[in-house]
């Protein structure tokens, strides 16, 4: 029996996707790419943390949305109109400049723009040494609340002006991890535990590098190069030691939320993490995105469809965002809406595999299985781990009515010596599109004891839809303790 929640969501239209506005809002801020003037080109790392860094400094000042990195990200050596910008992107006003750095001394350039009427409100150049960025970070965040006429709240006015370490080296290592976690491929994601681990080496109460080494090894097992228990080993004290050196950072909570739900399935307790970073920083759009997974998993669908809106709201043009309404559009089964989404995720970025992994369950939840099998066919090409394309694609075979195919092609990938990656969730897609739902439960109470990420959407999931009204389904959801929601 469906919801009322999931009813109404069902009637919901997410907003167009960058759509202009006639009216531009001057309080929603873009920071745009500072360009990295500096002699050596390898400097750019820090450029671009100098960017991040301002973005969350803004971020801190609750009467501003201020754009994620992402988003903006995508401008980076573009030569393109502000006033075209400022419409992409919904914003009033743009904030731009460049960054030099040399030795010990840095020149931080920065420029507000207005980009409805497209006049400048404020510039300003700073000279000082690396020591000083922190306070170069504040000053330009105060001055921007100035020109949009923004009174700063005295905890707000007290956060901007907080500096994250007193070591230079600490936080030049610390921009590196950031730059490499950004790829999130394997190989960056490892190189940015390196870097994280360096930073902490030479400041042991950073909380943001200890931040930065849980987002990697849970990053590590959500992509499938790690196993959940080894993700949950080491994150798991890395966000509690950063907790426990600032309990004012969002990021920490968000990190802690996402621990507490998908290790230890406590989801009143992630609730409550992913509320506290919100209300910490209403502009961070990773904790309104892992906020709506929660939700996703409760089955609460409509609050899922409004958190993941504002996550897209404050990271229009970031590929994850439109995948993730994707998602809360494919478990209300609103297919088209949902491949829709999906395809927007893909016209930003290329090839984004996790946009290949959904697309085409949502085209055989359809039942058109020729697109479905056509983009099984894009994701084995990306490089995906082929025992878990294989598997994918067994899944969709069995959807397709295509039985021997898919034990075939399950049978296959379970013999490849990369098959210990595969997650128990993908055997029990494929015996459940098979209708087998004595060897579907058999995988999917596997993946249960496993603690599999993939078991956490088992109750909304319209894959398994048709096993809902059997006790070990029920039995299932009672284990993962989200029988009461």
């Amino acid at each position: 029996m469906q919801s009322p929640d999931a009813a109404r969501a069902k009637s919901f239209v997410p907003p167009a996707f960058a759509t202009a506005q006639s009216t531009l809002d001057k309080r929603r801020v873009a920071v745009l790419p500072l360009q990295n003037m500096s002699p050596d080109p390898g400097d750019e790392y820090f450029a671009d943390g100098m960017t991040e860094e301002m973005i969350s400094t803004l971020s801190n000042i609750s009467n501003l949305t201020v754009i994620s990195r992402t988003s903006v990200m995508q401008y980076k050596g573009a030569k393109k109109n502000l006033g075209d910008i400022g419409k992409e992107l919904k914003a009033g006003t743009i904030l731009e400049g460049s960054v030099r750095k040399a030795g010990s001394r840095v020149r931080v350039t920065v420029q507000l723009l207005d980009a409805v009427e497209d006049k400048h409100l404020w510039a300003q150049s700073y000279d000082r040494e690396l020591q000083d960025v922190f306070a170069v970070q504040s000053d330009v965040a105060r001055s921007v609340a100035e020109a949009l006429r923004v009174k700063l709240l005295a905890n707000e006015a007290s956060r901007i002006q907080k500096k994250p370490t007193e070591n230079n080296d600490a936080y030049l290592l610390y921009l590196k991890g950031r730059q490499h976690w950004n790829k999130r491929s394997e190989d960056a994601m490892r190189k940015a535990i390196e870097y994280f681990d360096l930073a902490i080496h030479h400041d042991q109460n950073y909380a943001l590098a200890y931040v930065g080494l849980a987002d990697c090894y849970d990053s590590l097992s959500d992509h499938d190069y790690i196993a959940p228990a080894e993700a949950m080993e080491k994150s798991r004290p890395a966000v509690l030691k950063a907790l426990q050196l600032d309990e004012s950072l969002a990021e920490a909570h968000t990190s802690y939320g996402w621990n507490l739900a998908a290790n230890d399935w406590k989801w009143d307790a992630a609730e409550a993490e992913y509320k506290k970073a919100i209300e910490l920083n209403s502009n961070y759009s990773t904790a309104h995105q892992c906020y709506s997974l929660l939700l996703i998993f409760e089955g609460r669908l409509e609050e899922a469809l409004a958190e993941i809106m504002k996550a897209l709201e404050l990271d229009p043009l970031a590929p994850i965002m439109s995948l993730d309404v994707g998602v809360v559009l494919y478990v209300l089964e609103r297919y088209d809406d949902a491949i829709d989404y999906y395809k927007r995720s893909l016209a930003v970025e290329p090839n984004f595999v996790p946009a290949m992994v959904w697309l085409p369950f949502a085209y055989a939840m359809k039942g058109e299985f020729d697109q479905a099998l056509a983009w099984e066919e894009k994701l084995a090409r990306t490089g995906y781990p082929k025992a878990l394309a294989m598997t994918q694609l067994a899944a969709v075979q069995g959807r397709a009515g295509r039985k021997d195919e898919a034990l075939r092609s399950l049978d296959s990938a379970m013999k490849l010596q990369d098959s210990g990656t595969i997650s128990a969730m993908w055997p029990a897609w494929v015996f459940a599109a098979l209708h087998d739902e004595g060897r579907a439960f058999e995988w999917l109470e596997k993946a249960v004891a496993q603690r599999d990420k993939y078991i956490m959407y088992i109750k909304t999931e319209p894959w398994f839809k048709e096993l809902r009204t059997s006790p070990r389904f029920q039995e299932i959801v009672k284990k993962l303790s989200l029988d009461k929601y």
